[in-house]
């Protein structure tokens, strides 16, 4: 039974470590992009659509 719990603390601790890391990569990765997108597409989502 122990290694069970010992299982679910590794698991457990890699999703926090995944949910922390997440938005430390994605902010500078976001941040790049809207400075290479034009100004008029900013916050436009279905511009395809039209």
């Amino acid at each position: 039974m122990s290694t069970v719990y010992t299982r679910l603390w590794a698991i457990s601790s890699l999703y926090g470590v995944t949910g922390l890391a997440m938005p430390i990569f994605n902010t500078p990765a976001t941040g790049l992009l809207q400075e290479k997108v034009e100004g008029d597409f900013l916050g436009e989502f279905p511009v395809y659509l039209e």
